[in-house]
C-alpha cells in the first residue's frame, strides 16, 4: 500500500555524505565507485490525519553506508550497482 493511500507522507529529507573511493580512465571510460553515508534518522513517516509520527520499525538502521559502481557514457554518469551495507557508518 502506498503511503498516500495509507494516510501518511514523509516529513524532513535523508542526508547523504559521499565520497569517491576509486576513479579510474580505462579504454575511454571513466570509472568510478563512491561510498555514501546515508543518514535516514531526520526523515519521517507522519500521519496526515493526527499529525503524529510513527516510529520506525524496530531496529532499523538510521545510518548506514551504499556502495555506488558507475561509469561515463558520453557527457552524463550512469549508476550500475548500488550495495547497501546492512551496518552503520
Amino acid at each position: 500500500m502506498s503511503l498516500k493511500k495509507a494516510g501518511n507522507v514523509m516529513e524532513g529529507r535523508p542526508i547523504n555524505n559521499p565520497k569517491v573511493a576509486v576513479f579510474s580512465t580505462q579504454n575511454h571510460t571513466s570509472k568510478a565507485k563512491v561510498t555514501d553515508c546515508i543518514d535516514v534518522s531526520r526523515w519521517h513517516v507522519v500521519n496526515t490525519k493526527t499529525g503524529k509520527t510513527d516510529p520506525p520499525p524496530r531496529g532499523q538502521l538510521t545510518r548506514y553506508v551504499a556502495n555506488v559502481a558507475a561509469e561515463k557514457w558520453g557527457k552524463q554518469w550512469m549508476v550500475l550497482k548500488v550495495s547497501l551495507q546492512e551496518r552503520t557508518c
